[in-house]
C-alpha cells in the first residue's frame, strides 16, 4: 500500500519536474509492451554515446518492447538512418515557406497527404513518430544544448499537423501551457540519456536548455500524464572509466524497467 502511494506521488511530481524520475515498472508482466522510437545523435560510431544507445536498445528489447533505433548520423547501417544517410538538419526554404500554410497542415495529418508536401526521409520520420507510444533521445549536450542535427530533426519532423496545431479563433479544444494544440497524445513516455562536458551547477546556470525544452515544451505535446525518465552524466571529460561504467549500469537497469 505504501509503495503504491509513493509511486503515485512520484508519477505526479514527474509531470511537473524532470528532476523526479518516473518510478520503475517492477512487474514487467503487468504492463503492456511499448513501441519505442530510439533517436540517437552522435557523429562517431565508436563513441561512448553510441555505446549508451546500444545498451538502451538491448535493455528495451530484453524486456520485450518493440524498438526502432534511428541514428541521425550514418554509422554504416543504412537501415538505421532516414534516407540511408546522415539526417539533413537544415530546414529548406521551401519547407519554411510552407510551414504554417493551412492546406499543408491538413495534408500532414495523414500518410497520403504527407507524400504531397514532404520529402521521403521526413515521411519516414513522421511515420515512426506516429507509430511509437514512447520516444527516447540519446545525445551529447554541446554548448549547453542539442547537437545541430538533433535540433534540425525537431525543426523538420515535429511539424504543424504532425506534432501540434496552432489554435484559431474557432478552436474549441484546450491548448497546452505552450499555447499549442498537442498532436502527439499517443506518446505516454519520454526518455533521455545525455552527456555533458560541464558540471551540473554550470549546466543549470547556463539554462539547462535541452532539458527545459523536452520537459516543458515537447512533453506538453504528448499525453497529459506523459512520464519522463532523465539520465545525465556531467563533467564528462573528467570522469573515470569506473564512473562511466557505473553510469551505463544505471541506465541499463532503468531501461530494463522502462
Amino acid at each position: 500500500m505504501l509503495h503504491s502511494i509513493v509511486v503515485l506521488i512520484r508519477k505526479k511530481l514527474n509531470t511537473y519536474t524532470s528532476f523526479v524520475n518516473t518510478p520503475p515498472v517492477l512487474d514487467q508482466n503487468s504492463t503492456p509492451k511499448r513501441r519505442v522510437l530510439l533517436i540517437h545523435c552522435h557523429p562517431v560510431s565508436d563513441s561512448y554515446s553510441t555505446t549508451i544507445s546500444q545498451v538502451v536498445a538491448a535493455s528495451l528489447i530484453k524486456s520485450q518492447h518493440d524498438v526502432r533505433l534511428r541514428r541521425l548520423y550514418f554509422h554504416g547501417n543504412r537501415d538505421e538512418c532516414y534516407g540511408g544517410k546522415t539526417f539533413d538538419c537544415a530546414l529548406t526554404c521551401e519547407e519554411h515557406v510552407g510551414y504554417h500554410v493551412e492546406r499543408n497542415t491538413q495534408l500532414r495529418e495523414n500518410e497520403e497527404g504527407m507524400k504531397l508536401v514532404s520529402s521521403p526521409e521526413i515521411q519516414e520520420a513522421v511515420k515512426d513518430l506516429r507509430w511509437c507510444d514512447s520516444i527516447v533521445f540519446i545525445y551529447p549536450t554541446w554548448w549547453f544544448d542539442f547537437p545541430a542535427v538533433l535540433k534540425g530533426y525537431f525543426d523538420r519532423v515535429f511539424l504543424p499537423g504532425v506534432a501540434f496545431k496552432l489554435p484559431t479563433s474557432n478552436t474549441s479544444d484546450a491548448t497546452t501551457d505552450s499555447g499549442l494544440l498537442p498532436g502527439l497524445t499517443h506518446i505516454t513516455k519520454v526518455g533521455v540519456v545525455t552527456t555533458h562536458g560541464a558540471t551540473f551547477p554550470v549546466t543549470c546556470f547556463a539554462g539547462n536548455n535541452s532539458r527545459r525544452f523536452i520537459s516543458r515544451g515537447l512533453r506538453s505535446l504528448c499525453a497529459p500524464e506523459c512520464q519522463l525518465l532523465w539520465h545525465g552524466l556531467y563533467d564528462m571529460d573528467n570522469t573515470t572509466a569506473e564512473q562511466r561504467k557505473q553510469f551505463l549500469t544505471t541506465v541499463e537497469q532503468a531501461y530494463r524497467t522502462f
